[in-house]
């Protein structure tokens, strides 16, 4: 298995920004390109991401084993070849969790990379302007940024630096993990150009794309950085960390993340979301504008 097939894999499945089941769909929509060249390749393919690889496996104690059982499964049920079908499980593993890279046909590898390589080019050059990442004109900085359903979002939290700001616990190193605080004010007139602050309407969207707000949380949340291993499956490259907040004192880092809306609920209360380490929701609730919680910056319509 080459290493650049592995390389290829990860960029589609996790920083493109898009979901598992948009994954599929758009590989299928290429089939066209190639008529039955690559067929089989590219059905084995489109039918890991369809199966919830990733949820079946995740928290599995024996994924060697179940993904023999899989590879099995697809050989007697649709006459797979079953050593093409172990190739493919065995990378999407060590790509999606890191697991050892065993031993495969590279052969097979290069028939698959050709058309995940061309899936990834095409759709690239659709969907995210200058690839999946941004520079803040400002400072420098370089932003992930993602397509989920028809809005682009910054995949990281706003680390502009303003005498208004605050990183947690006054430690430069959290606000290069977790972005920096800000107060509702401040929040609102940081954003760089061409972003803005999202309303609350606009939250309310990314989560209904993602199945709705009981669900939400873990498909967003990043896929490590949350206590007690209480991770995200990250579907959508949104990768949300637990940045924490200031309310007269610092507190919930490593448990829970808030982010601002530009959306008032009444004359000192604005509407926010947040994520709790425990909890596979994503919570819609409200703070006071003289809190400071995160910043994630959403494009503006063309």
């Amino acid at each position: 298995m080459t290493e650049g097939f592995v390389a290829i894999l990860k960029k589609l499945i996790a920083d493109r920004g898009i979901g598992v089941l948009d994954d599929a769909r758009i590989c299928r929509s290429f089939l066209f390109d190639y008529g039955n060249e690559h067929k089989r390749e590219i059905k084995l393919f489109t039918k890991a991401l369809e199966s919830n690889f990733q949820e079946k496996l995740r928290n599995s104690s024996n994924r060697g084993l179940d993904k023999k059982q899989m590879a099995k499964h697809w050989h007697d049920d649709e006459g797979i070849d079953i050593k093409l079908a172990g190739d493919i499980l065995n990378c999407l593993s060590h790509a999606l969790f890191g697991d050892a890279l065993e031993d495969a046909d590279s052969k097979e590898s290069v028939k698959v990379l050709e058309v995940v390589d061309h899936v990834i080019s095409r759709f690239t050059e659709t969907t995210l302007p200058s690839g999946n990442t941004f520079t803040d004109s400002r400072d420098g900085q370089v932003y992930r940024a993602v397509k989920i359903g028809s809005q682009i979002w910054m995949a990281q939290n706003l680390n502009y630096n303003v005498p208004n700001s605050k990183c947690y616990n006054n430690d430069l190193k959290n606000a290069e993990k977790y972005g920096r605080l800000y107060d509702w004010k401040t929040a609102r007139e940081v954003i760089p150009p061409s972003w803005h602050l999202p309303t609350d309407a606009e939250w309310q969207m990314l989560v209904d794309f993602v199945g709705g707000s009981d669900i939400a949380g873990n498909k967003l949340k990043s896929y490590n950085g949350w206590r007690a291993n209480n991770n995200g499956t990250n579907d959508y490259g949104f990768s949300a960390l637990p940045g924490g907040r200031w309310n007269y004192d610092f507190d919930h880092v490593g448990f829970c993340g808030f982010w601002w809306s530009s959306t008032n609920m009444s004359a000192i209360k604005v509407w926010v979301r947040n994520m709790d380490y425990s909890y596979s929701d994503v919570f819609r609730g409200y703070g006071d504008e003289k809190d400071f919680f995160s910043v994630r910056c959403l494009k503006n319509e063309s």
